[in-house]
């Protein structure tokens, strides 16, 4: 029972990794194929104007 517990634990785990990672690798082909959208964002965070 316990360890049926724990699996599915790991599982709601690393799907919620697996959504995160997914995210981040649509973003960055989302960016690369944008380069301006990239280096405005950049720009915003750094606060060069």
């Amino acid at each position: 029972m316990i360890t049926c517990y724990v699996l599915e634990r790991r599982t709601t785990i690393n799907l919620k990794a697996l959504a995160v990672v997914y995210l981040f690798i649509h973003l960055f082909v989302l960016f690369s194929r944008d380069e301006n959208l990239l280096c405005g964002i950049i720009k915003s965070m750094v606060g060069d104007d």
